[in-house]
């Protein structure tokens, strides 16, 4: 019943958000005017202006939808979801508002998209983790295709969806989805270590461990990928190796 009023209490403020964006999208034109009747600026200024109000303003359903969901997170006792969203629309406004001012010259409309871009980007991935929490699957994952449509190089939104594909036993997309995100960040070693999981499962223990010794060297502290290492040296028959990264991964997991 608390579960129901919650999604209750999320639908409504979703819905009263949109009603809210749609009359904004409705009246920009005379609310544009309105603030210029306030504001002494110079032609240029004004048109510069007018530019990019007229197309950030299309991102009014996905800002206030982000402010639903970032207060119905946060009344769930999680702020975490909230302010990973933050970093990451910042992260993407940068790059894209970068390569279409300096590399497509397109200035004010440039720094314009970038914004709007990078809003309903983290409108889906903050709607993808609300369905991942409700056990929708396939539809968080349907969320974080339209925001990698939006930003392909979306490195957070690659590897969620790589983590949701491996849920759902799709081991190939997976893959793919953890390497698109190792080619932005070679470093990243989540996404090694969950590659290697996959390569384990699908038997191909080469690049099982050619990915596991690069997390190991990385973090040789890390009790879980020895752990992993003895399962891919088990399932490969190299039983002294496996029987070294068992008795390694049980002494690390006994540290305090």
């Amino acid at each position: 019943q608390d579960d129901a009023e919650m999604m209750r209490l999320l639908t409504r403020s979703s819905g009263v958000g949109l009603f809210i964006a749609l009359v904004l999208i409705l009246l920009q034109y005379p609310i544009e005017q309105i603030a210029f009747t306030f504001i002494e600026t110079t032609p240029e200024v004004q048109r510069l202006a007018s530019t990019y109000f007229r197309i950030c303003i299309w991102g009014a359903p996905a800002v206030l939808g982000l402010y639903s969901f970032s207060g119905w997170f946060i009344g769930m006792q999680n702020s975490r979801y909230p302010m990973f969203i933050a970093i990451t629309q910042n992260i993407v406004n940068i790059l894209v508002s970068l390569v279409l001012v300096y590399g497509f010259e397109m200035k004010i409309e440039g720094v314009a998209i970038g914004t709007l871009v990078a809003q309903y980007a983290g409108f889906f991935i903050n709607r993808a983790f609300l369905r991942y929490n409700l056990d929708d699957y396939f539809g968080a994952m349907a969320d974080y295709d339209y925001a990698i449509e939006l930003e392909p190089l979306n490195s957070v939104a690659l590897f969620n969806r790589g983590l949701l594909r491996a849920e759902v036993h799709d081991n190939d997309k997976a893959i793919d989805d953890f390497t698109k995100v190792l080619s932005l960040n070679s470093n990243d070693y989540k996404a090694l270590y969950n590659r290697a999981v996959l390569y384990k499962d699908t038997h191909d223990f080469k690049k099982a461990l050619d990915d596991i010794n690069k997390v190991i060297d990385a973090y040789p502290s890390f009790a879980g990928a020895y752990f992993l290492r003895y399962e891919i040296n088990r399932l490969s028959g190299n039983m002294h190796s496996a029987e070294k990264d068992y008795n390694k991964s049980m002494a690390l997991a006994k540290k305090p």
